[in-house]
Order: structure tokens, then sequence, then C-alpha cells
């Protein structure tokens, strides 16, 4: 196989091919976070988090803002958010200016839960990415804002 001289079509091996190395590093990245949930004895996904993290940033939500419309995620939403409320890190409460609408939060528990988690994702985050330049990882965070971009307006048929 040849390898095209704008580096887009390194398919002389899968392991160097662009979207398999996207996905490694991916589960690269969910290996460690699971690794240090076990090891703080704390029963969270990364998906949940990530929930979490949503909820915590934009405070009491409708559930369907939690979801993700490209990949139509609603049913996994609500397996995460029952989870989440099961575990007491998550409650339902009226939306005050609708009463007849329950939004997403987080409870008293589940907000200091997070809190303290969050130090633990930081320092793991700064093991990661700490030895990286920062001109490299703003260069990076450019490259994985086109590709999704690109991702998400591509036709879904080839």
């Amino acid at each position: 196989m040849t390898r095209a001289a704008d580096g887009l079509s390194r398919l002389d091996s899968v392991d160097q091919a662009h979207a398999y190395r996207i996905q490694r590093v991916a589960r690269l990245l969910r290996h460690r976070a699971t690794q240090m949930f076990a090891a703080l004895s704390v029963d969270l996904s990364v998906e949940q988090w990530v929930l979490l993290w949503r909820v915590y940033e934009r405070g009491p939500c409708p559930q369907r803002s939690l979801t993700d419309p490209l990949f139509d995620d609603r049913a996994n939403i609500t397996r995460l958010v029952a989870r989440l409320q099961a575990a007491g890190w998550l409650e339902q409460v009226a939306d005050s200016d609708d009463r007849r609408r329950k939004l997403v939060a987080l409870t008293k528990s589940g907000r200091a839960r997070f809190e303290g988690l969050f130090d633990q994702v930081v320092a793991i985050r700064r093991d990661i990415f700490g030895s990286v330049d920062p001109d490299d990882l703003a260069a990076f965070e450019r490259v994985l804002t086109a590709v999704e971009r690109n991702l998400s307006q591509a036709p879904s048929e080839p």
C-alpha cells in the first residue's frame, strides 16, 4: 500500500489511521477514568460522570437538554438519570417557571460528590496533558473541533 503525500490516507497500517488512533485514545481515557473511579470505590461510569458534569454546569435543567440530538440518546440518558437518582446524586425538581415540568438537579450529596471527584479528574488531566506543549494542545483542540464539525455535517449515507 502507498501513503498519500497529504497524510490523509495513511492506510499502510491500521495503527497509524487517524480514526483508529482517536478511538484508541478515547478508550484509553475511558480506561483511566474507570480505574480512578474504582480506586476511589465510586460506582460511576464515564457516561454518568459526563452527565453529572453537565447538570453541575447547567444547574437544574430539562432532561431532554442532556441528550445529544445527533445520536438520539434519549433512552440512554433516561437510564443514566435513573441510575444517578437511585444513587442519590440527582433528583427531579419542579421548574419554577412551570410547576408541571420537572427538571434534573444535583442533590446536595451529588454536588459534594461531584466536587470531590472533580479534583481527582483535574489531577488526571494534568498527568495526561501536562507534558503537552500549550501551543500543541491548542492546535489539537482546533483539530478536534474541525473534525467534529465535519462529522456532524457529513451526510449519513456514503
